[in-house]
């Protein structure tokens, strides 16, 4: 897609930057009277989660992977109007303690203030990105999943109107770290992991069953790359019960992170985060 190149044409493109705990994105678009043409998509696979330590800190090589992709982005924003730019930071950045430098490291190398964003502020940015991109009836209600590298987030919404707004403190960087630490993938990691997302959801299932839905959608890349999978495999065009089961079952056989690159329509770099996300799922 072409980039913008002259400042002075740049007064109605705006931007969005997404600093996620696994994958960085970017979107920069331009206002043509009531319609929104895309000019550039970015996404690179920076996986911020896994630099974050126990005491809250991050690995400096992880640092400097992320301000190398940003100063890649930041090429692509220069010109473009403050007040028409949002970079939002999510789960890592929210659980990395004294980052205060590698803010400031983030706004200089892109030249545009962070703002970081509590959970539920995710949630709802998710559930709206979902519907905007989808045909939305008014009254049709929708539960949205959003696997990230840090968080998972659940929204059951009507129309545009997110009503259930959940994050959950565990992704798909942070949970193969934690219970595949060896990348081994055996039935009891996968029952421990499952059993820790069932006791997260227990507590908010009653209000997401009263609320219910038409429509169940999963926007992250986790959930995209389980239907590939699943589709590429002849096990259906969406994603089912069977079909999971059946996946659960490929990935305990294969019993390794490194192995799950056989599972045709898995892209390898995926694989390293994939057994979190899945089981999550």
């Amino acid at each position: 897609m072409a980039e913008p190149t002259a400042t002075a044409e740049l007064t109605n493109f705006l931007a969005a930057v997404d600093l996620g705990s696994n994958s960085f994105h970017m979107v920069v678009a331009e206002e043509i009277g009531s319609d929104i043409r895309l000019h550039d998509r970015l996404r690179e696979g920076v996986r911020l989660a896994a630099g974050l330590r126990d005491d809250g800190s991050l690995d400096p090589a992880v640092e400097q992977r992320a301000l190398d992709c940003l100063a890649r982005f930041g090429q692509r924003l220069r010109g473009i109007r403050p007040e028409r730019v949002r970079v939002i930071g999510t789960n890592t950045l929210r659980h990395a303690k004294a980052a205060e430098g590698f803010v400031h490291a983030i706004e200089a190398t892109l030249g545009y203030p962070l703002e970081i964003v509590a959970g539920r502020e995710e949630a709802r940015l998710v559930y709206l990105g979902v519907a905007h991109s989808l045909a939305v009836d008014a009254n049709e209600r929708r539960l949205v999943a959003d696997i990230g590298g840090g968080s998972t987030e659940l929204i059951a919404g009507r129309g545009f109107t997110p009503n259930l707004r959940e994050s959950l403190h565990f992704g798909c960087v942070a949970s193969t770290r934690a219970y595949f630490p060896e990348e081994l993938i055996t039935v009891a990691a996968c029952e421990r992991l499952e059993k820790r997302v069932r006791m997260a959801l227990e507590p908010m299932l009653d209000d997401f069953l009263r609320h219910g839905w038409d429509q169940a959608v999963g926007s992250s890349g986790t959930i995209k790359a389980i239907a590939r999978i699943l589709a590429e495999n002849g096990q259906g065009s969406r994603i089912t019960h069977v079909g999971m089961h059946w996946l659960r079952e490929q990935m305990i056989r294969l019993g390794s992170v490194s192995a799950l690159t056989q599972l045709r329509g898995l892209k390898a770099d995926r694989a390293a985060v994939f057994p979190g996300g899945f089981i999550i799922l």
